[in-house]
């Protein structure tokens, strides 16, 4: 009997299952292809989760043994955004800045975007009395309130989109700005607010990267699990059921392994639910991820946009198309596309469709190719030749303090009710976000390892 089988490869899992190895427990992973190195570019780690583990696997397992550079973190702060201005051009987005509120609504750029009429609306904000002080809960009441329609349409709006999947009239304030209320009472304007928080703002828009790249640590974090004896199988489960001792897992190939503890990797698609859990726990896991919301994001490489400035690197503008005729799609849908310039010279696409509601269909067939062209289109960018879309229907970012409450509130039932034999981890249940879905397989691997070692019931 091993201590624990993980059904995945994804960094979440791999995480999970070196913590439970560094130990001593026997642990086997099923390897389902290079998960880690199928990462694309940095990702946003706001409490320090990855760097946490590049740091860790950085740093030697011996004395004597030297430092891995190759996975040390690489920060990367938010590089400007470039967004559509009043006369239809692109201008580079006013900064400083928290969820696209402006600063100084009077700056160059500002009055680009806005005109100037609007931009001197916002401008009032310096000088009109907070009547309510921290009370506008929707981000987009509270710019239309303070800064007007405008500001919201045209800077709020685009961020608001690509981030949740719907307008900033359905974000919460403390969602997508966290604090910006409270500084807002303290400073007497929205603006201000703006102002104070921003420091703050870039930390949690700061992405970190592995210096050698994200196959650099896959094969750390590999030789690492190996180095504590962790093995690697690439037969996935055909059958996992509860036995008296904890988990009979039987693969493709007929093999059977009893393990103590099972790390089911949900990965991050919205299909999640592995097709060889038992039928109960499968059930339960089932009901806990139709309570999230799930979106469509998709990559495409692109031409060059014509009218991009030369000195643009990421250009944001968002779009409505007519919604395809399927099943909890929308008449009419609104899209974030982003362009970003690679190192290379070649630009791709980065689409984000609108965020279905938690009853609509998970195993739904993704939006077609088609239909992502027509985004395009409506975009006015144009497909590079022979290029090949990546699809994918993930979870949506929670608007609400109340949505998540209620997603984690489910999930930690979840938790609770499988202690000591089942963890979950992935994506897919953490809103998309590598950085979360790492923190908490590692802060779950915890509680685990400490029932698997006998130092907790």
């Amino acid at each position: 009997m091993i201590d624990a089988v993980v059904t995945g490869n994804s960094l979440p899992a791999l995480a999970a299952a070196l913590d439970l190895a560094e130990l001593g427990l026997r642990v086997r992973v099923v390897d389902r292809g290079d998960a880690v190195r199928a990462l694309d570019g940095p990702a946003l780690d706001g409490d320090g989760a990855l760097r946490d583990l590049m740091a860790h696997l950085a740093a030697p397992i011996a004395e004597g043994d030297d430092v891995d550079v190759q996975v040390a973190p690489l920060l990367v702060p938010p590089a400007p955004v470039w967004l559509k201005d009043a006369r239809g051009g692109w201008t580079r987005q006013p900064l400083p800045a928290v969820s696209g509120v402006p600063a100084v609504p009077l700056a160059h750029e500002a009055l680009a975007v806005l005109g100037s009429g609007a931009a001197f609306r916002a401008y009032l904000d310096r000088i009109a009395p907070l009547l309510t002080i921290g009370k506008t809960r929707r981000l987009g009441a509270l710019v239309d309130k303070r800064l007007g329609p405008r500001v919201r349409e045209r800077l709020v709006e685009p961020f608001a989109i690509e981030r949740f999947g719907v307008g900033a009239a359905d974000v919460d304030a403390a969602v997508a700005a966290p604090g910006l209320n409270e500084a807002m009472s303290r400073s007497g304007a929205l603006t201000g607010g703006v102002l104070a928080e921003t420091d703050r703002d870039v930390a949690r828009e700061t992405a970190v990267v592995p210096t050698g790249g994200w196959d650099a640590l896959d094969v750390a974090l590999r030789r690492r699990l190996r180095a504590y004896d962790v093995d690697f199988t690439d037969a996935p489960p055909a059958a996992v059921e509860r036995s008296a001792t904890g988990w009979r897992v039987r693969d493709d190939a007929g093999t059977v392994t009893e393990a103590r503890a099972l790390v089911v990797d949900v990965g991050r698609s919205a299909a999640a639910v592995p097709p060889a859990l038992d039928a109960e726990t499968a059930e339960a896991l089932r009901d806990v991820l139709q309570m999230m919301r799930v979106r469509t994001r998709a990559r495409v490489r692109v031409i060059a946009p014509d009218d991009a400035p030369e000195d643009a690197v990421r250009l944001l503008r968002c779009v409505t198309v007519p919604g395809e005729a399927r099943v909890g799609a929308q008449a009419s849908e609104t899209w974030a596309v982003r362009l970003e310039r690679q190192e290379s010279g070649h630009w791709v696409a980065m689409l984000a469709g609108p965020a279905a509601t938690p009853d609509t269909d998970h195993t739904a067939a993704p939006v077609s190719v088609a239909a992502l062209a027509r985004v395009l289109e409506a975009a006015a960018v144009r497909e590079a030749p022979g290029a090949e879309w990546m699809v994918l229907q993930v979870s949506a970012e929670v608007p609400t303090l109340e949505d998540r409450a209620r997603e984690r509130s489910a999930a930690a039932a979840f938790a609770e009710d499988h202690a000591g034999a089942l963890l979950v981890v992935g994506r897919r249940v953490h809103e998309d976000s590598l950085a979360a879905a790492v923190q908490s397989a590692r802060e779950g691997s915890v509680p685990l390892r400490r029932h698997l070692t006998g130092i907790a019931d």
